[in-house]
């Protein structure tokens, strides 16, 4: 065991000491992350993390108005920043700002008549796609509002007065309900396509080039079996009194290594450079990276068995990541893909640990939710891995 613990650590302080390593380790997954996580939107928002912020102009400054500010702050996806006209327009001019929603004078006092109330103005940045959410959101909240005044308006209609339900008693006991959920529910679905949500901008960048360039640096440290044939020390260990498994034991394991610690820099990275929120089930996301880790590893001992040399590896290396990326979901999310390419995404291991990532971590759903994936990649790993022993001619 010292042996390939040794081996181990002469693995990971090569691949440390080497400029190139280390951009493609940190610094690229970086800068692509935020180049990309821009170009969709540019929020880390996901489930159970901080909330997109709006601007809210209330000219309007009557009870109803309020209310509904106070109901919008109770989201759980957006947060309602009041502001005045000037300042909400400017920030959305400058792009500080995703939208600016306007409830326009008079609002109030028309829906308290049983009136159609003057509209709300919703203004936006175009291409953002959490301004479609923003503007449902705010459309939900109103329709709770619309449905107690008019719960109270009726009520003031029928009893008499002194009968202990006048509209205020009303109007309050309708909003108690509303508080502790919708009295009444009706749903829609299709249940013939599945459901179709854009991972936001800087979430979906995130956990893809974390994945990408993960299997940039395994794949490469397994291939450093190439560089000790073409240096000749290949069959210097050999002649040492170290056995085969355990030089193949120590290579792997550094790589392994290599791999958690850039996957521990990277997840870090994207919660505090880029508000990514990685989920709160931490065996989940252990158990689905160390099967995709593996399974890459296996990729890439296959990949060393093809060619002679490590710069042919890293040629054919970057080909096959980068294709199987695209396919797997990795630059853009699955859900807006054709079937087709939906289908071909199960082929990779790209494709089917951004379905489990996006799942545990966007989606907000529990351990059970990777078992499948974590199992397709171990299969993966398994048929790779005796692929490349049988392709990679050690003794040479």
């Amino acid at each position: 065991m010292k042996k390939v613990l040794a081996l181990t650590l002469n693995q990971i302080k090569k691949s440390v000491s080497q400029k190139l390593f280390l951009v493609v380790m940190l610094l690229s997954p970086l800068l692509f992350t935020w180049l990309i996580g821009m170009a969709l939107g540019g929020s880390g928002t996901a489930q159970g993390s901080a909330r997109t912020p709006y601007y809210l102009v209330d000219k309007d400054r009557s009870e109803i108005s309020a209310l509904l500010a106070a109901d919008l702050r109770q989201s759980t996806g957006f947060k309602p920043v009041p502001a005045g006209e000037e300042k909400a327009f400017q920030a959305l001019d400058d792009r500080k700002v995703i939208a600016v929603a306007v409830i326009p004078a008079g609002f109030g006092a028309k829906l308290k008549e049983n009136e159609d109330p003057v509209p709300l103005e919703f203004y936006s940045l175009e291409g953002r796609l959490e301004s479609v959410a923003i503007k449902q959101d705010i459309s939900d909240f109103l329709t709770r509002l619309k449905a107690s005044v008019a719960a109270a308006n009726v009520a003031e209609t029928v009893f008499e007065p002194g009968e202990n339900a006048g509209w205020q008693k009303v109007f309050a006991r309708s909003r108690e309900e509303w508080a502790e959920g919708s009295p009444v529910t009706i749903g829609e679905r299709d249940i013939g396509e599945q459901e179709k949500e854009s991972v936001p901008g800087f979430t979906q960048s995130s956990l893809g080039f974390t994945v990408m360039f993960v299997m940039f640096t395994l794949v490469l440290s397994v291939g450093g079996i190439l560089e000790e044939r073409e240096q000749r020390t290949w069959n210097r260990l050999l002649l040492t009194p170290t056995s085969r498994a355990q030089i193949l034991g120590g290579f792997f394991l550094g790589s392994f290594v290599l791999g958690c610690i850039q996957l521990a820099l990277l997840v870090l990275a994207g919660k505090f450079l880029f508000g990514v929120n990685w989920g709160s089930s931490v065996p989940g996301l252990l158990i689905l990276m160390t099967a995709y880790m593996l399974a890459v590893m296996g990729l890439g001992t296959f990949l060393a068995g093809l060619v002679r040399t490590q710069r042919q590896l890293q040629a054919l290396s970057t080909i096959v990541i980068i294709s199987t990326s695209m396919l797997g979901g990795v630059y853009w999310p699955l859900e807006i893909a054709s079937p087709v390419m939906q289908a071909a995404a199960k082929f990779t291991p790209q494709g089917w640990v951004m379905a489990g990532l996006t799942d545990l971590i966007y989606r907000g759903k529990d351990l059970a939710s990777i078992l499948l994936p974590a199992a397709v990649l171990a299969g993966m790993a398994a048929v790779f891995f005796v692929a490349g022993v049988v392709s990679v001619k050690l003794a040479r």
